[in-house]
């Protein structure tokens, strides 16, 4: 038999109770697997209550006066590591990943800037282009929603969704598909500059990816919180936390920054996300033929919208 006295803690290996250990004084409280029973060992020794734990019964015995008090302890660290870390599901990814979707997209954005320029009052691409919610709202041009994703008021502007943005959508794309992301992305984009045109009590102009590049941090987000299965609220706090602090770090705090436009991007995106993963969209839409046609689908209305705007 070996004794080892710690602070707090008393380990001990027999192969019989031994003669030292006073019983009466002694009871055990939790059994378990070796693992655990260290666990509830440092559980009980951050909390200053002296223990032994039994490595050949794998158990933890505390003095009769302590027992109460160590088991609340231990039921409370129970408590908070049900399902931690979560049992996510299986990862599924699409067969068709082709990350050259996406950064030729990004250059053909940085190409049109080049070709529309910066904002000016007289530019007539941003005349026809940019969200302006009165001509949205009371002259029906809902085609705004969509041309403004397109433009950028400066070359920083524009680098910024581009770099930034093109990571995320990379890792959007991984995960639903290129067609399905872009499609994705364009759905919310546009609705968020719907949402935040209706939910404005004055007239604003705005024009940007970034609202699609937000609805992107959204819907991986949400695709995350809808495949932890059952967990704790703290954890579903600390995944919606994350999406927002990232919003709230790569948003801009100056004075032309739309925040409502990023605001319910994220949000729109949000909703996407548990969508897709509740829908199973991604497997549904894997074949090479389906991520064609969306992403077709996707040109075609961006197209479209604007062939609209110039009319």
């Amino acid at each position: 038999m070996q004794l080892l006295m710690v602070p707090c803690t008393t380990t001990y290996t027999m192969e019989h109770q031994p003669a030292q250990l006073p019983s009466s004084r002694y009871i055990t409280i939790k059994t378990g697997s070796h693992e655990a029973i260290n666990a509830y060992s440092l559980v009980l020794s951050a909390v200053g209550i002296e223990h032994l734990i039994s490595i050949h019964q794998d158990a933890v015995l505390v003095q009769e006066t302590d027992a109460q008090a160590a088991l609340n302890h231990l039921e409370s660290y129970i408590a908070e590591n049900t399902n931690w870390p979560p049992k996510f599901d299986t990862v599924w990814l699409p067969p068709h990943f082709t990350p050259q979707i996406t950064i030729g997209l990004m250059a053909l954005l940085a190409f049109f800037h080049w070709v529309t320029g910066s904002w000016s009052p007289d530019n007539l691409w941003f005349h026809n282009g940019a969200v302006d919610s009165r001509a949205i709202l009371q002259h029906n041009q809902w085609w705004r929603l969509v041309t403004a994703l397109t433009l950028h008021a400066d070359p920083v502007h524009l680098m910024g969704n581009c770099l930034i943005g093109g990571h995320i959508i990379l890792l959007l794309s991984r995960i639903l598909g290129y067609g399905l992301c872009w499609s994705m992305l364009l759905t919310t984009g546009a609705t968020g500059n719907l949402l935040n045109t209706l939910f404005r009590t004055q007239q604003h102009l705005s024009v940007g990816f970034s609202t699609a590049v937000f609805s992107a941090i959204g819907m991986v987000t949400g695709i995350h919180l809808a495949t932890m299965g059952k967990t704790s609220l703290k954890h579903c706090i600390l995944s919606l936390g994350a999406g927002a602090g990232l919003c709230i770090f790569l948003g801009s705090t100056d004075g032309r920054t739309d925040i409502g436009a990023h605001v319910f991007g994220f949000g729109c995106g949000l909703v996407a996300g548990g969508i897709c993963v509740q829908l199973k969209l991604a497997q549904k839409t894997a074949s090479q033929q389906v991520q064609q046609l969306l992403f077709l689908s996707f040109l075609i209305l961006v197209t479209g919208c604007w062939l609209r705007a110039a009319a």
